[in-house]
Formats: structure tokens, C-alpha cells, sequence
């Protein structure tokens, strides 16, 4: 009986581990650059180029992180700034971004998030946009890279 205990607890502590490791690998490939394209379903106009940068992680329980940053689209020139907030679950990868605090055009909608997930090799977000309203859908497509910039004071004001 003993060692079926001793065995139970060494597959415990060698789940938690690599669970950890997996965790640190996420929290370490979240705190970056993306870069990518936005389009509304059903459009016909060019995507959207987007740009988003996280900067600060704050853990919320032993599964959720609270990511945020900065975000930046341009829809062939019409360019908005703006700040972006993304719960990540850990354990299934699934992401949720909202957006607030739009400058530049005033037809950006911020009544909404993206729900998606990062991609298996962590480099990379798929996205459903739906509008809070409208319930208007579009696809969010990101890739590790870019260089957009972005404070943890711009990332957090209100």
C-alpha cells in the first residue's frame, strides 16, 4: 500500500511541475508583440492590420492571468490607438480580449471582445470578435512579432 501512495504522489508532483513549467512557457509568450489582421465576417474591404503589445501580467487564481497592453489598427490608413485587456486560461489556452479607450476614428466599436485561444505553439492568437449590440462578428488573426510600443502606465489609465 505504501508504495502505491509514494507512486500516486510522484505522478502528483511530476503533473504540478510540468503544469508550471506549461504556465511559465504561456505567461513568458503572452508578454510581446503581435501582429496581424482584423475583418469584419461578411466584408468585403481589405483587413484590418493590427498591432497589439502586452506589457503587464498579473496572476488572478491558480489558472487565470490578466494580461494588458496597447493595440493599434489601421484600416487602410484610418489608424486607432487603443488599450487591451486579455484573460488567458491557462489550462485550455482560451483567451478573451476586450478594448477601450479609442483615439482616431469615431466609428471604432469597443462594445465587444474577442474570444479565442493561443495557438499550440504559443506564438500566435485566433480570435472571434462579437459585438455587445449588433452581435456583428469578425476574425482576429495575430503572430508573434512587430514593434509596437507601449508603457504599463498607458497600458493601465483610465
Amino acid at each position: 500500500m505504501k508504495s502505491y501512495v509514494l507512486a500516486a504522489s510522484v505522478l502528483v508532483t511530476v503533473a504540478c511541475a510540468a503544469a508550471f513549467a506549461d504556465n511559465a512557457a504561456i505567461e513568458q509568450a503572452v508578454l510581446t508583440n503581435f501582429s496581424g489582421t482584423f475583418q469584419w465576417d461578411g466584408s468585403s474591404s481589405e483587413p484590418q492590420r493590427v498591432d497589439m503589445r502586452f506589457v503587464t501580467l498579473k496572476r488572478l487564481d491558480g489558472r487565470h492571468i490578466d494580461v494588458r497592453g496597447c493595440g493599434r489598427y489601421d484600416a487602410v490608413g484610418l489608424v486607432t490607438n487603443i488599450r487591451v485587456k486579455m484573460i488567458v486560461d491557462e489550462t485550455t489556452r482560451d483567451v478573451e480580449i476586450w478594448e477601450a479607450d479609442p483615439i482616431g476614428p469615431g466609428t471604432f466599436e469597443t462594445g465587444g471582445s474577442h474570444n479565442g485561444s493561443l495557438d499550440d505553439d504559443l506564438k500566435g492568437i485566433k480570435a472571434v470578435w462579437m459585438t455587445a449590440v449588433t452581435r456583428g462578428t469578425g476574425r482576429l488573426v495575430l503572430r508573434t512579432g512587430g514593434n509596437l510600443t507601449c508603457s504599463p502606465q498607458v497600458a493601465f489609465a483610465r
